[in-house]
């Protein structure tokens, strides 16, 4: 860096030189070679003495302008003509006006003409050169600060352990088994009595069976083997609520209602509720809701449009209460762990955790990269918002990919409400 600013510094001296040069030159040596020169370039007569000059004679031909064709008139615009396709052309009014011809002694005006278009390219060119050099430095400068949140550099993904264990299968020994079991430990699918073989790299039973699971309600063949398919899913980032709660698998519900759509076809309902089914009391169907400090601006406009839809498709009403106030449900953003029963852990790729009814708590994970829309390596705070408002008010997760309530949530995607999330709420509070 120190050798490029030294550059920099060298050039401006140069350029500096020849612009002193070329002044006195300019200055020292252009001599008028005719009476009429200099009034012709446009300074005052120089003889005070001289009688004035005579009106225009009517009877004359009035003197024309020289040519319109800048490239061909001014040897300034010669200069601009330089690197281009067309040849450099000398002023043909200087070559035959004698009372235009102006030069450096001893030079006549085709001389002047490319020495200043030399000089004046070599500048550009010197100019040119300083830009580059300067453009260079400020991409390779250390930013100052960064912006949080944002979609910024790439970095590396906190499911790469997932990523080298394609083709795992029972009987394998690997070095990340042992992550491997941690997240499928944090959805619920998998609790060794044994603490010993949670950390182990061992690939036994008990874990097969959870990845087999786990494939079952994904849609994928329950192979219990690591394949492309498995790996997708696990690398999607995701809510952090679990898929199974003490044994229990909402993800697959226990009773799929059958449900009779306007077009007279059976569909089957694929939402699921918490544990003990918790929902608001019929008292409370005007829920207020606050930010805390530490949620973003940015955030609050996505998180009030995904309350709206909610209220326009339930029996619910929202309303933003005051930060000094009391409300029903509390919005922030938090990193790592923040006081509450689950903390945010890179690997799992946890976007966001929301509460059963009556808790409230809506937490964003902070460390990942939001936008407000569909923007590419960022994920949309109201389609994340709308699933997190979904757990507030009693909904589980759902393995229709379709829904809101889906666990997964693509970066650059957004969602809107569905009907099997809709109809899970009526069904849950008798509506």
């Amino acid at each position: 860096m120190e050798e490029l600013m030294a550059q920099v510094a060298e050039l401006r001296r140069q350029n500096h030189q020849i612009l002193t040069s070329l002044r006195a030159t300019t200055q020292h040596h252009v001599v008028v070679e005719s009476e009429n020169a200099a009034s012709d370039l446009g300074f005052p007569q120089q003889n005070p003495l001289a009688p004035p000059p005579e009106p225009p004679d009517p009877h004359q031909p009035p003197r024309h302008p020289p040519p319109s064709d800048p490239i061909l008139y001014c040897p300034r615009q010669i200069c601009r003509s330089v690197g281009s396709s067309r040849p450099r052309q000398i002023c043909p009014a200087a070559a035959t006006t004698p009372t235009r011809r102006i030069g450096i002694q001893g030079w006549g005006e085709s001389a002047v003409a490319e020495q200043r278009c030399r000089v004046r390219g070599s500048l550009r060119l010197r100019t040119a050169l300083i830009s580059f050099i300067f453009l260079i430095f400020i991409l390779l400068a250390p930013s100052g600060h960064a912006k949080r949140n944002t979609p910024s550099g790439k970095k590396s993904s906190p499911f790469d352990f997932v990523n080298k264990l394609k083709g795992c299968h029972k009987g394998n020994n690997t070095k990340e088994i042992h992550e491997l079991k941690a997240y499928l430990e944090k959805f619920g699918y998998l609790k060794y009595p044994n603490k010993n073989q949670a950390i182990d790299d061992d690939f036994d039973d008990i874990l097969e069976s959870a990845i087999k699971t786990y494939q079952e309600n994904y849609h994928i063949k329950p192979s219990g083997i690591v394949d492309d398919e498995t790996i997708s899913k696990m690398t999607t980032p995701r809510c952090g609520v679990p898929d199974i709660v003490n044994g229990t698998n909402y993800m697959q519900p226990r009773n799929r209602n059958h449900e009779s759509g306007l077009s007279g076809i059976d569909t089957v309902s694929l939402y699921s509720f918490f544990p003990g089914n918790p929902k608001w009391p019929p008292s409370r169907t005007h829920l207020t809701y606050r930010f805390l400090p530490n949620l973003p601006a940015i955030a609050m406009d996505p998180v009030a449009r995904a309350f709206q839809k909610w209220q326009s498709s339930t029996h619910f009403t929202f309303a933003r209460a005051q930060p000094n106030q009391n409300s029903d449900l509390v919005i922030g953003f938090y990193s790592g762990d923040h006081g509450d029963i689950d903390p945010f852990v890179a690997r799992d790729g946890t976007l966001a955790h929301a509460f059963a009814p009556m808790n409230g708590s809506f937490h964003y994970n902070a460390d990942n990269r939001w936008s407000n829309g569909a923007f590419a390596g960022a994920h949309d705070l109201e389609t994340v918002a709308l699933h997190e408002i979904g757990h507030l008010l009693g909904l589980g997760h759902s393995s229709d990919a379709a829904v809101i309530m889906f666990p997964n949530m693509g970066a650059g995607l957004t969602k809107d409400l569905n009907a099997n999330d809709i109809q899970g709420i009526r069904t849950l509070y008798n509506r």
